[in-house]
């Protein structure tokens, strides 16, 4: 069965156009290079995935420009830790 994840992407300094990779576990689920336009400040991820039951972890490898934030597991909001784990 397929789980969807929901998580916001927010970024703290679009100035320097940074860009992020995207994690669940030690997979890399996205890669996004685009320019990040000035005027937003948070992308909505929807990944799809395949998770059993226990605890995860979703995380950016960008922290000084990116934070994940308003997670939510196939329509359930779901607590982020300070490291990203959570539970399913």
């Amino acid at each position: 069965m397929e789980d969807v994840l929901l998580v916001d992407v927010i970024c703290r300094d679009s100035s320097s156009s940074p860009v992020y990779r995207l994690y669940v576990d030690a997979d890399l689920i996205t890669e996004r290079t685009f320019t990040w336009p000035h005027t937003e400040k948070c992308v909505r991820e929807r990944l799809v995935l395949r998770l059993p039951a226990g605890q995860h972890r979703v995380w950016v490898d960008n922290t000084q420009s990116f934070e994940l934030r308003n997670a939510n597991l196939n329509n359930t909001v779901v607590e982020l830790a300070d490291n990203g784990i959570f539970t399913k």
